[in-house]
């Protein structure tokens, strides 16, 4: 197995990995990490760093910044900024909770039924995500946002 490492050819492993979607097949995009540079990971510390500002001014989700910043920016797949948003969101919401909830602004009794219904909602909605194609997930996205931005507005 002269020239491989751990059976992947020396030739292929300097390939950057594509992210497959389960309902496109190979993508075009690439993750952050998969091709590294300074401008992108100066880009990627600032939708996080505006993604918690908004969220702890706000109290809304840090997604609303991250999917979008992950996707036009970054270019990374629909499906993988839904995942990496989830990710973020821990670290935003902990950060917040720990000020918040010093400052007795938590409604635990409304906190633990919301988590009850949002943790079941995010664990359905996960398991059926791969079965709707990004183009349809990005629209069903941006016509939220739309509607939560009017809505706010009036």
């Amino acid at each position: 197995m002269e020239g491989t490492v751990y059976g992947i050819d020396a030739a292929e492993k300097s390939q950057p990995r594509r992210n497959k979607s389960h309902h496109l097949g190979e993508d075009d995009r690439v993750a952050l990490w998969e091709t590294p540079s300074v401008s992108r990971t100066l880009i990627a510390v600032v939708i996080g760093l505006t993604a918690g500002v908004v969220g702890g001014m706000f109290g809304v989700g840090g997604g609303i910044i991250v999917v979008p910043g992950l996707v036009i920016l970054l270019k990374v797949s629909q499906y993988q900024a839904s995942g990496t948003s989830a990710a973020t969101i821990v670290a935003s919401s902990a950060a917040a909770l720990v000020v918040l909830a010093g400052d007795g602004q938590v409604d635990w009794a409304a906190a633990a039924l919301l988590f009850v219904g949002a943790g079941s909602g995010a664990w359905l909605a996960t398991r059926w995500l791969h079965r709707v194609p990004e183009d349809v997930l990005a629209g069903v996205f941006t016509f939220i946002l739309f509607v939560a931005g009017v809505r706010m507005w009036l």
